[in-house]
Order: C-alpha cells, then sequence, then structure tokens
C-alpha cells in the first residue's frame, strides 16, 4: 500500500512560517507568555531538553513563568510540510538568557513542531521539540 500526500498550498506554508518564526521571537523577546499559549493547541505537548514532557496550555505556562529572564532570540524556519489540517515544521535557534543577574548564557539548537489547522483556518502548535548542538557556554 502507498499513500501520496498533497503538499500544504503556499498560503498555509506561510502562515505557518509566521507562526514558527515571527511570532515565536515577538511572544518570548517580550516574555508575552500569554501570546505564546494562544499559539498552542489545548492538548499541546512541550518536550523540553533535560525535563520530562510538559502537557497542556496551563504545564507550559507554568514553565514559561520559571523561565529566566531573555536578552536575545533568533529563530529560524528552515522546512514545512504536511496535509489538510496537519503540518510539521522545523528549524534552528538562539537565545541568550540571564539565569543569574549579570551571567548570560547563549544556547544554539533545533526545534521541531507538530501544527494542526484549526476548524478558523489558523495553525496551532500540538507539539514543540527542541535540543541544543553543544553544551551550554557563557555568552
Amino acid at each position: 500500500m502507498s499513500t501520496t500526500l498533497t503538499q500544504l498550498p503556499v498560503d498555509d506554508i506561510l502562515a505557518i512560517r509566521r507562526i514558527c518564526e515571527d511570532e515565536w521571537t515577538r511572544v518570548i523577546l517580550k516574555a508575552d507568555w500569554d501570546g505564546m499559549v494562544s499559539l498552542l493547541t489545548d492538548d499541546v505537548v512541550f518536550l523540553p531538553p533535560d525535563l520530562p514532557i510538559l502537557r497542556g496550555k496551563e504545564a507550559v505556562r507554568v514553565w514559561l513563568d520559571a523561565f529566566p529572564p531573555i536578552k536575545a532570540f533568533k529563530g529560524k524556519e528552515e522546512h514545512t510540510e504536511g496535509r489538510g489540517d496537519l503540518a510539521w515544521s522545523r528549524g534552528t535557534f538562539e537565545i541568550t538568557v540571564e539565569p543569574d543577574p549579570g551571567s548570560l548564557v547563549t544556547m544554539k539548537g533545533k526545534w521541531t513542531v507538530t501544527l494542526r489547522k484549526q476548524s478558523d483556518g489558523r495553525w496551532l502548535v500540538a507539539s514543540d521539540t527542541w535540543n541544543t548542538d553543544h553544551p551550554l557556554s557563557a555568552a
């Protein structure tokens, strides 16, 4: 048996790119965690490095509230594909955080997300996983 997947329309790919690059960057740089949660499905699953799985918006929000101050962030979507109301995207990031006053840590890494198209046409992140390319280092 074989399955032929229909590539997503260009408008959907562009909408996903806006979420994964523009919106994600905007909310992260502002520490707008309400904005971040609005980009997620109710049953979202976050898979952060070195931590247990986070299930649901509430668990993600609690985790975000405890995240160290973010001093810089860049994210880049590199590939998106899917079919119908399901898509997956991957890319890279660089983030600098301040875990302790005056102590900056920069991380570079990669991410992958799964998105589901909602009945209103919006794409929301259903799962997100990421990890770093190297051990943490001072900026």
